[in-house]
Formats: structure tokens, C-alpha cells, sequence
């Protein structure tokens, strides 16, 4: 379904430890830096286990793939127009500069994700799941499905496939899950983990709510569209769309924390986070991503946190590689007051830079090809340093 293909850059040596980091520690929740704003955003089944399942129908409206060229996408680019200069929400761009957006077409012949583009696909009729939620048996495969329980995977090489779950957490321990075409609403329960495990792919999934919807360890998460965490006026919730441990590859996603700020903590920490709390970080792919802007403090960790458990180990942070993704420069300024609302360094992504937490003088590093919403490569950017990486900022 895509027509796109991996490309891979010269690499850019920098320097990016920790730049404007600050804030709570993500910790078990998913905090690390709470940011202050600046978003712009059938039937039966097969294999060794039958669930039938019966109950009342519903067609899916989803899952055009995100492949197919710019004549085959959903949406069109955004176009920067007079008014917009004239409100100063044209992102510091000039009138007639075109921006990608979810659904729109990218860089390398196909479409971002977006909600028309990825989860249940057109014409699915959805029966109720009857079967059970901790799934034990190998080779399950279950399609066509809407499932209102969390769910525990067992077993190796369970499929769900063209399905709506409706679950706070998706445990996924068996082994070569594969869960594709599909929608998940993880709800509004903080307490909740959404998808989490190890050894598990995800393709063209649209997923939203709960206060992370992938925990991703040794997984692949491709070609889907994360989205719209939940709201926690307690102030307790850190945030993310996803968050990366070891050997995680994400590909061709467009990620979206725009999770509310409530005081103290509540909020987003970025898009894509990863810190040492448990394990090394290590080992992690993020490529031809889309990441949105986020009311979080950051678009992207790699994991060079300092202070926490595994800190010092010697593999933590070595070989992540940042590749050709995309970053959306927001609406919402960043905290440097001292740049004027109409320059293009007041928007980055997050309210206090685009990422944060790599370390180019680790074994492994990989930052390159990475460009703003415009095309712009951030090696080309020596004009506006915030967030380019050419050098750290001493503001």
C-alpha cells in the first residue's frame, strides 16, 4: 500500500545533549519535559483460534493506505495565506510557503498518515469480539472485530487485523503480535498503559486517548497515525504518543501529543520520548516520521537523559539514528521572548526546542536528512539556529 521507500543520508555530526531541558521526570507515567504549548493540530476469523463473535454491525470509513503519490492523499498542504501572516500564526513562513500535514503528501511519493488513511478499512463490517482477552493460544488471528476489553497477548504470532478495540491496555508478551488496519481508543484512565510489550508490529493503525498509546520495546510501528492523549486535570499525567526503549524501529508515522497543560505536572513531555528508567535506551530507528506540534516541551528524546537509573551504562543512547523525519514548526511560540513573533526561530516544535537527549559522541549516533514542515533540511538552516542543531544554543 506505500509507494515510498527508505532513503538514508550523509550523516550530521552534532552536538545535542539536553538543550532547554527542564521539567519533571517522566518515571513509570511518561513524564520527562511538560511543555507549556505550542500545537498548531467482518465476520468471522481464522487460524488455530475461531473467534466468531455476533452483535450489532458497523462499517469502517478508514484505512486508504498512506501510499499512492500526492494525487492519492487525503489531504492537501497547508498553504500559508495574508491572514495568517496577519495573526502571526503562519509559523515565522511567508505567504504562499507550503507545509505538510497528516494526510498530505510527503517527501518520498506517498502520504503521510492520518485518520483517513489508516484504521479500519472502507466497507469492513465490525461484529462484537465474544472470545477471550488474555489470548494463550498461538497463531490467533482475529479480523473484523469490535473488542471492548483490554487484552493481554500470550501467545506468539497473534493477528488482529481490521478491528476497533476499545481498551485502556493492550499487553503484548507472546511474541510476533501483529495488530494492522485498525482503530484503538485507549480511553481516559491515566492509570492505563496503553499498547506495551515487546516483540510486536503495528501498521496503519489510528490511535488515540489514553495518556500513551505505544510503549514500544523491540517493535515496529509503521505507517499508522498516534493522536489526542487524554485530558488529566488532577496535574499529575506525563504524556507522550510513544515512547521507545531498546531496538525499536519507528517508520513513516505522524505522532501527536496535544494532550492539555494542567498544573503541576499534567501535560504533554513530547511526541516520541525514551529515558533510561528501566533499561539502557539503545538500538532505536526513528525514520520519514511526521511530528506534529506538541503542547509538550519537545518533539523527540533519544535518550541521553541524565539522572536516571541506567544514565551511565555504557550502551545507554548509542545507536539511535534520527533519519529524514519531519517537524512541524507550530503556531504556539517557544519561550524565547527575545526573538520577535515573526521570525521562524520562535517556532520549534516544542515550547522549548524540537528535540533533546542526543548524543552525537556516542557509538552508533545517526542524525541526519531531518527537515522542517517546508522542506528545509535543518543542515541548511544556519540562519535560524533554534532548533537546527548546528550549534548549541546559548540563550
Amino acid at each position: 500500500m506505500r509507494s515510498w521507500l527508505p532513503t538514508r543520508g550523509l550523516p550530521i555530526v552534532v552536538s545535542v545533549v539536553a538543550l532547554w531541558s527542564c521539567g519533571p521526570s517522566e518515571g513509570e507515567s511518561d513524564g520527562g519535559t511538560a511543555g507549556s504549548g505550542a500545537s498548531a493540530g467482518v465476520g468471522s476469523s481464522t487460524g488455530a483460534s475461531v473467534s466468531t463473535g455476533a452483535g450489532p454491525s458497523t462499517t469502517g470509513s478508514g484505512g486508504a493506505g498512506t501510499g499512492g503519490g500526492s494525487g492519492a492523499c487525503p489531504r492537501p498542504k497547508r498553504v500559508i495565506t495574508s491572514a495568517e501572516v496577519e495573526a502571526q500564526t503562519n509559523s515565522g513562513y511567508p505567504v504562499g510557503t507550503e507545509l505538510v500535514v497528516p494526510g498530505s503528501s510527503d517527501p518520498w511519493g506517498g502520504c503521510f498518515p492520518n485518520e483517513e488513511n489508516t484504521g479500519i478499512p472502507s466497507g469492513t463490517t465490525l461484529t462484537n469480539y465474544d472470545g477471550p482477552c488474555n489470548i494463550t493460544e498461538a497463531n490467533t488471528i482475529i479480523e473484523g472485530k469490535t473488542i471492548s476489553c483490554s487484552l493481554t497477548i500470550s501467545a506468539a504470532n497473534v493477528t488482529i487485523r481490521s478491528s476497533k478495540i476499545e481498551a485502556g491496555n493492550i499487553q503484548a508478551d507472546g511474541g510476533a503480535f501483529l495488530l494492522e488496519d485498525s482503530e484503538v481508543d485507549f480511553g481516559n484512565n491515566p492509570n492505563d498503559e496503553g499498547l506495551k510489550g515487546t516483540g510486536f508490529t503495528v501498521r496503519r493503525v489510528n490511535m488515540y486517548g489514553g495518556k500513551r498509546q505505544v510503549w514500544c520495546d523491540d517493535c515496529l510501528l509503521e505507517d499508522s497515525y498516534l493522536h489526542d492523549q487524554l485530558s488529566d486535570p488532577t496535574g499529575v499525567t506525563h504524556e507522550s504518543a510513544v515512547r521507545v526503549e531498546q531496538n525499536a524501529v519507528l517508520r513513516h508515522n505522524s505522532f501527536l501529543c496535544n494532550a492539555p497543560n494542567f498544573p503541576p505536572d499534567a501535560g504533554c513531555s513530547a511526541n516520541q520520548t525514551g529515558y533510561p528508567d528501566f533499561s539502557p535506551i539503545h538500538g532505536n530507528t526513528m525514520e520519514k516520521n511526521l511530528y506534529l506540534a506538541t503542547t509538550g516541551g519537545f518533539c523527540s528524546y533519544g535518550g541521553a537523559t541524565a539522572g536516571k537509573p541506567f544514565s551511565d551504562d555504557p550502551s545507554n543512547a548509542t545507536n539511535i539514528h534520527s533519519i529524514s523525519n519531519v517537524f512541524q514548526r507550530g503556531t504556539s511560540p517557544n519561550d524565547r521572548e527575545s526573538i520577535p513573533l515573526t521570525d521562524k526561530r520562535r517556532y520549534t516544535c516544542g515550547s522549548y526546542g524540537v528535540v533533546t537527549d542526543y548524543d552525537s559522541s556516542l557509538r552508533g549516533f545517526e542524525f541526519t536528512g531531518n527537515m522542517w514542515d517546508d522542506g528545509l533540511l535543518f543542515k541548511d538552516d544556519s540562519e535560524y539556529p533554534y532548533g537546527s542543531w548546528l550549534a548549541e544554543m546559548s540563550e
